[in-house]
């Protein structure tokens, strides 16, 4: 592997697509995927807390529509995911210093494709 961020996050993305879309039932993880998780056979997540609707905790449970999706990605791939919650910028250095796997939201950049890698969007979010 080289020293960009695992194609497992590509994977992840375009997975995301066909999960959102509803368009899978049932999911393969391929021969590169299977082979990064039988190293490291939990995903660690970055989820931004308060980023509601996305993801919140509410009674103590991590919840939202991002959550939602991972949890079903879970289900239909056998998966396991570890979320660690936190601001934007301790998700973005734990992504950074290798800490974490992946970000649950992350927006394409310049300077992000040198050390992460990036699918088409599957949901455009419109700020201010």
């Amino acid at each position: 592997m080289s020293s960009r961020r695992i194609p497992l996050l590509v994977w992840f993305f375009w997975l995301l697509v066909f999960v959102t879309c509803g368009a899978v039932q049932a999911i393969e993880l391929d021969d590169d995927a299977r082979d990064y998780l039988t190293r490291r056979p939990v995903v660690k997540i970055g989820v931004v807390a308060d980023n509601v609707p996305y993801s919140m905790v509410r009674g103590g449970v991590i919840e939202g529509y991002s959550i939602d999706v991972l949890d079903e990605i879970a289900r239909r791939t056998g998966l396991r995911f570890d979320y660690k919650m936190g601001t934007w910028p301790e998700i973005y250095a734990a992504f950074r210093a290798g800490t974490l796997d992946a970000i649950d939201e992350i927006s394409w950049r310049e300077d992000r494709p040198d050390f992460s890698l990036f699918t088409e969007p599957y949901h455009f979010r419109r700020t201010v």
